[in-house]
């Protein structure tokens, strides 16, 4: 059949099933499921616009698969789910020999890539190769593997994604169990991709690898026109006043943020906001318009500094201008605050020196 263009073939219920593409000299289309390729085939898959392979026998080295993609130069869709680890010189997911000094792979038809269930030290070696200057939904998603931690979680996604970061307008964070998941949603909401998951990764701890990756993968989306910032942990004590003040300065154009977690205090949220604004940018994030830090299910934990953070940072920027709209703040012992920075500061300013709680109403 060298006239066939597109061909599926799923062997869920009958082993691998052993598969030969030199015969297809035409092919443009392969979905195979479980199934079992062999060495001759590299030259047929390079050749492909679309490729799904999920639960594959990969009879390729690590280096051999990593020239199959640079040659591939005219794959337009790219889905490998639990195949990688199968490679020959990757038991386990692993790479024995990683390092491959090689210039970029850019795929420059490449507008959809879905990897699942592969391990992230492999994901570390071959994602920061790629150049995706057209890529517009990108999902990535990880297995718990013993291959040694990975703490900077930017290292599995592609080293260039120009046409995704700039239409990304709102990120949010779900870093709990050892897990992060990150989503994005993009400026046309009629695109296919406007919402999605881009990161699904398990992390070494439930603590500072959290905290890094929440910075790391801040750095990927620097560029982009982030407008909405969500985060929620299991305890917000990694994220410290530093590491804040570098969220916001990393989202210029910063107009929602919503912060919650199970543990800590949100002093640093504020006193990252006060820090990340200078004498060159006194009031950082100036179109910063609404707040919610912790829910009314899961207060936050007021230390003794905590009004006087909040109260720092809202008179700060009120004196430049930039006022918050609302401010919903969830303290334990506090009923749940909401109000204007103006009507905030009024409700806090009692409590600011003996910083004790209140249980007074709702605004």
């Amino acid at each position: 059949m060298p006239a066939l263009l597109s061909l599926q073939i799923e062997a869920f219920y009958v082993g691998p099933a052993r598969v030969k593409l030199e015969g297809f000299i035409h092919l443009q289309h392969l979905r195979l499921y479980d199934g079992a390729l062999q060495l001759d085939d590299a030259a047929r898959l390079s050749s492909l616009r679309t490729l799904t392979l999920r639960q594959c026998h990969l009879p390729f080295s690590f280096r051999e698969f990593v020239d199959i993609l640079a040659a591939a130069t005219g794959l337009e869709v790219l889905r490998l789910d639990g195949c990688l680890r199968t490679l020959r010189d990757c038991p386990g997911g692993f790479a024995k020999v990683p390092s491959l000094l090689r210039t970029m792979i850019t795929l420059e038809r490449l507008g959809e890539l879905r990897i699942g269930r592969e391990d992230c030290a492999l994901l570390s070696h071959i994602m920061p190769l790629l150049d995706l200057p057209h890529a517009v939904l990108i999902s990535i998603s990880s297995i718990r593997s013993d291959s040694g931690p990975l703490h900077d979680l930017s290292y599995v996604l592609p080293a260039s994604m120009p046409a995704l970061v700039s239409a990304t307008t709102s990120l949010i964070f779900k870093i709990r169990n050892g897990v992060c998941t990150v989503s994005r949603n993009a400026n046309d909401p009629t695109s296919a991709s406007s919402e999605s998951t881009l990161l699904h990764a398990f992390m070494p701890d439930r603590g500072r690898a959290g905290a890094h990756a929440f910075g790391h993968l801040l750095d990927v989306f620097a560029s982009a026109p982030i407008s909405e910032l969500a985060l929620e942990v299991e305890s917000l004590d990694y994220y410290d006043t530093d590491l804040w003040a570098h969220a916001f300065r990393s989202c210029p154009r910063l107009q929602h943020l919503h912060v919650s977690g199970s543990y800590g205090s949100p002093d640093d949220v504020f006193a990252g906001l006060e820090l990340a604004s200078d004498k060159s940018c006194p009031s950082c994030c100036p179109s910063l318009a609404t707040m919610k830090i912790g829910t009314s299910d899961s207060p936050l934990a007021a230390s003794d500094t905590t009004y006087g953070s909040v109260l720092r940072a809202l008179r700060k920027r009120a004196a430049h201008g930039a006022g918050l709209e609302s401010l919903e703040l969830c303290l334990l012992g506090l009923a749940c605050i909401r109000g204007t920075s103006e009507e905030v500061v009024a409700i806090l300013a009692p409590w600011e020196r003996s910083g004790e709680s209140t249980h007074g109403e709702e605004l």
